[in-house]
């Protein structure tokens, strides 16, 4: 009966150390993946931001001279698009500061 009950015991320290030893390459794993991950949206992000960058530039460099040249009175289209902004933000139930 000796024998059995220490076979038994070392049965279940095995499969505590088989367990133990599967959480810990799973949990290498999970942080290994968790880096791919953070490498690939910072990548990402640094794509959006070249990309929102160049459209500034462009922005700069060739529709803001486009729109000086254009001779449009700047300040009442700004204050026309205001006044729509709020109406539209009026008609979905979304207060604006004023």
């Amino acid at each position: 009966m000796g024998t059995r009950n220490s076979t038994q015991q070392v049965k279940k320290r095995d499969d505590s150390v088989d367990a133990v030893t599967l959480l810990i390459t799973d949990h290498k794993e999970v942080k290994q993946r968790f880096k791919s991950y953070d490498a690939l949206v910072d990548a990402d992000a640094g794509t959006e931001e070249k990309e929102a960058l160049a459209e500034e530039k462009e922005e700069e460099e060739e529709l803001f001279p486009k729109v000086k040249r254009s001779k449009l009175d700047l300040q009442a289209l700004g204050e026309e698009m205001s006044a729509r902004k709020q109406q539209l933000m009026a008609d979905v139930g979304v207060e604006q500061d004023a």
